[in-house]
């Protein structure tokens, strides 16, 4: 069973050789599942009931995720003597493929089911270190001093995106709307302010910002790394923690970048570990924690709107799975979810400030429509008849990008604002018109939707990471071109990053978010609380599946990686005598 099992594995690394995507991530998947497979045949462990369904629940999925986005692999695989695709080898090559990553994930998951959760230091090494209280000043210090070095001496004032100078453009005209979140947007303009009052200067005004924006990341990360100290986890991991978020460029540079994306990312780390520290009661002053908890919850929930719609997700699961053993979690979740509504909803109409149009959450049905025209499927008259009310069809085969809808949602909303102003008011036509579309054109519209989303469940794809430039405006901020050692090796230390494959899997948005869907699922099988730390940043995934308007955005998915270090941690380690 072992050696057929090493055979389709071989299978699917072979098939999946022609991806489109990061083939590192599958090679480092591919030799984890060998090595898992030795040491399971040795021990011959066997997985009954709740374990077994879970793990062949994660292990089809995730090889359900990898054999679909490669899908373009399987079309192609044998053409016979006329020229069409032989239906039945790529059949054959479908199911191997797929049994050969059911096989791959089975084997880890196996694994790692009976070496974990392994326990942490015992109560008279924690009680021989430092104090809580400097373990954080330490790391706090150390991260700021990093992050500040990087912002002065190698992208001064920090990074201005184009969404962020829209938001600034905001803070000066009084124009503002929910299009980016406008509670950022006051966090703009209230540091932007101090710091023009202080220093006279926008580009000072702008790095003031950023300053404290490093601050706060240097902060949150400090928070999660005591945490972990006092919950007894390895200090040797500790310190390779504290690594990753002192040297890995994402988390450099995003100290340093005005985005939306980098206070929902922390925010939602601190929304884990304080939920952590009152579920294992880690900390001796429980109101501090909660009172963190609510904070955290409260700014995920208005840095993004799908902040909000994750906690009310994992809320849901926590009242289905864990109501009792986690019942003080009830009201201050509650708490978060009511005041979150309340200002991202009734308070927008209070202050007048503008709504979102209808178009902006129609990325991925607008995709499939969208493709359903590239493709030239067959419309009926009262199909094209609509359809051309909202777009040009003639245009939308140029304009058609399967990874980014901006192009597509441009034709409809700059060309003529007439096409929004008429969507707006037949909603309910138009998505009676997208279910029959999809109804006709099923296939088409799963490949619109793999095309437009796969980064997120998927491997990884080589796409930015992280932006360094101030957007043209026209306050006269600029970023100052920098002339230092410093400067010098980092941009040597970055440009390594990004071209050496040992760092793609540190990386990769759809590795990782594996690595989280597989934490979720051993800690269901171990029957462990910490399931639900997950559940916050697989809603969060969930809404990008949905609606995200680009295939592979890391700054999307950054709540993955300010999180992910330290729920596998706290998953893998456990107090000694702790297991639930």
């Amino acid at each position: 069973m072992a050696v057929i099992q090493l055979f389709f594995i071989v299978v699917w690394m072979s098939y999946l050789s022609g991806t489109d995507s990061l083939y590192s991530a599958y090679a480092l998947c591919c030799i984890l599942a060998v090595v898992c497979l030795c040491d399971n045949y040795v021990n011959d462990r066997k997985l009954r009931s709740i374990p077994l369904v879970c793990n062949l629940t994660i292990s089809s999925l995730l090889s359900f995720a990898s054999t679909l986005a490669n899908y373009p692999i399987f079309q192609h695989v044998r053409k016979d003597v006329s020229g069409g695709t032989n239906t039945i080898l790529n059949l054959i090559a479908v199911c191997a493929t797929f049994l050969g990553g059911i096989a791959m994930f089975y084997q880890i998951f196996l694994c790692a089911y009976y070496r974990f959760p392994k326990a942490g230091d015992t109560e008279e090494s924690l009680s021989s270190g430092k104090h809580p209280g400097k373990v954080f000043g330490t790391i706090f210090g150390s991260l700021s001093v990093i992050y500040l070095i990087y912002l002065i001496f190698v992208a001064y004032p920090g990074s201005v995106t184009s969404d962020a100078m829209w938001q600034i453009d905001q803070t000066h005209y009084g124009n503002y709307s929910v299009h980016h979140p406008f509670w950022h947007t006051m966090c703009i303009k209230l540091f932007m302010s101090i710091g023009y009052a202080l220093f006279g200067d926008v580009n000072a005004a702008a790095a003031t910002y950023n300053g404290v924006q490093s601050l706060a990341a240097a902060a949150c990360f400090a928070y999660a790394v005591v945490t972990l100290y006092q919950y007894r986890i390895p200090k040797g991991i500790i310190a390779a923690v504290c690594a990753m978020f002192a040297f890995l460029p994402h988390h450099i540079t995003y100290s340093g970048t005005m985005w939306k994306d980098v206070p929902f990312g922390l925010t939602m780390l601190v929304v884990v570990v304080a939920m952590f520290r009152i579920m294992r009661n880690v900390g001796r002053n429980r109101v501090l924690n909660y009172a963190i908890f609510m904070i955290g919850g409260i700014g995920a929930a208005v840095f993004r709107t799908n902040g909000w719609y994750a906690l009310l997700a994992a809320f849901v699961m926590l009242l289905l799975f864990f109501r009792k053993r986690c019942k003080e979690l009830l009201i201050p979740w509650l708490v978060v979810l009511v005041v979150g509504w309340i200002m991202i909803d009734p308070a927008m109409t209070w202050l007048n400030v503008k709504r979102n149009n209808f178009l902006e959450g129609l990325s991925v049905p607008m995709q499939q429509v969208a493709r359903v025209i590239t493709e030239g499927c067959e419309l009926t008259e009262d199909e094209t008849q609509m359809l051309s009310k909202i777009m040009d069809l003639e245009r939308i085969p140029e304009v058609y990008w399967p990874q980014c809808c901006d192009p597509v949602k441009e034709e409809i909303r700059d060309e003529d604002p007439a096409r929004l102003e008429y969507l707006m008011e037949h909603k309910e036509d138009y998505l009676k018109l997208w279910i029959q579309l999809g109804l006709k054109h099923p296939w088409v519209y799963v490949e619109a939707w793999v095309e437009e989303t796969k980064g997120y469940w998927n491997g990884g794809y080589d796409y930015y990471i992280y932006a360094q430039y101030v957007h043209d405006n026209d306050y006269g901020m600029y970023m100052v071109e920098q002339d230092n050692l410093i400067h010098d090796l980092v941009k040597a230390y970055f440009t390594i990053t990004r071209e050496t494959v040992f760092f793609q899997p540190f990386q990769s948005i759809g590795l990782n978010i594996w690595i989280l869907s597989f934490l979720c699922f051993l800690n269901m099988a171990w029957g462990r609380k910490e399931f639900l730390l997950t559940m916050p940043i697989v809603a969060v995934v969930f809404t990008l599946w949905l609606t995200t308007p680009v295939f592979s955005e890391f700054r999307y998915a950054y709540s993955v990686f300010t999180s992910l270090p330290f729920i596998l941690l706290v998953s893998l380690y456990c107090r000694p005598g702790e297991m639930d």
